[in-house]
């Protein structure tokens, strides 16, 4: 304990003397070789100065061509300045280091927000098409494509970043492992089509957890005309629901880009089912049209109980209402 009380004062202080100590390494090798490289012409200019008096008249001057090891070894430290601060500066500059999984959770938030686009957009399970259409269109090629090209780079950057991160909080372990086997996992499969990863799907309730570190816990008030118009419409529309919760972006961000409810509804009968599903079905597209944002459902009747508690352990937060 003592030990690591030492480095850490030692590590403060250092910072504290010592600012940006790697961009004074480089404006000091840049400025000594921009000094050797003109030292010979800053020396002449100097020397080559007279001084005339009534009686005396003195004159200085340096003719000396040997500085070529001089300007040579000038402009080695300035390329070696350079090249530190590409290295830095710009190869660099997207590695960050985090002390903690909160102090990076907006970094890993942005990739993820990345990767649900192109999901999205390209995936043939998401909520945009079906995949019988992704075939007719060729699209499952492009889909793969995508995997390797964007969706495995970001998981990588993810990856790095967590594995980066010394100081872990119990409570996020188990979160932080779900995700490095999930990407781990993902990356096998887009390469190696035979492996089997469902026993690795992402873990929603990492998304969540850095979500809530990035954003916080936003208030009711965010949330209500969602509420609202959802209780109104299954009240009118007699479907009988056992539970109904907000879960996903919508509880940590102002302007989420979509709503994910989860319901537990009561149906005894087949035909019931039926007609809940296309009432249902109908919800979601007149939600779009009034609040411009895709209501996503998950529905679990009440034959399906345990089903409907598992889902439910996948998820950090959930909002009843």
């Amino acid at each position: 304990m003592t030990q690591e009380i030492e480095k850490i004062f030692l590590t403060w202080l250092d910072r504290w003397i010592n600012p940006n100590f790697h961009n004074k390494i480089i404006g000091s090798l840049v400025f000594g070789g921009f000094t050797l490289i003109t030292y010979q012409h800053i020396m002449s200019l100097m020397l080559s100065l007279k001084w005339i008096s009534k009686d005396i008249q003195v004159e200085l001057s340096l003719k000396d061509d040997s500085d070529f090891y001089l300007k040579f070894f000038g402009m080695l430290l300035v390329a070696i300045g350079l090249y530190f601060y590409y290295l830095i500066h710009i190869k660099h500059k997207d590695k960050k280091t985090f002390a903690t999984l909160k102090e990076a959770s907006c970094s890993i938030k942005k990739i993820l927000d990345d990767n649900k686009r192109i999901f999205k957009s390209h995936a043939p399970n998401s909520s945009l098409k079906t995949v019988t259409t992704l075939r007719r269109e060729n699209e499952l090629t492009i889909w793969d494509s995508v995997k390797i090209d964007k969706i495995v780079p970001n998981n990588q950057k993810i990856y790095e970043i967590l594995e980066s991160i010394n100081n872990y909080q119990a409570n996020e372990l188990l979160l932080v492992g779900a995700m490095k086997n999930h990407i781990e996992a993902f990356k096998e499969h887009c390469f190696n089509q035979n492996t089997d990863y469902t026993q690795y799907q992402f873990p929603m309730k990492f998304s969540a957890l850095i979500a809530k570190y990035c954003n916080g816990y936003i208030k009711d008030k965010y949330f209500k005309q969602y509420t609202d118009w959802i209780n109104n419409y299954l009240l009118e529309s007699s479907v009988n629901v056992i539970e109904k919760s907000l879960f996903g972006s919508v509880l940590y961000e102002n302007s989420p880009n979509d709503i994910d409810v989860l319901l537990l509804i009561q149906a005894n009968e087949q035909s019931s089912i039926i007609k809940y599903s296309s009432k249902l079905h109908q919800m979601e597209i007149e939600f779009e049209g009034i609040f411009k944002l895709k209501l996503h459902l998950t529905v679990f009747f009440n034959n399906k109980i345990l089903e409907y508690e598992a889902f439910k352990e996948k998820i950090l937060d959930t909002k009843e209402f």
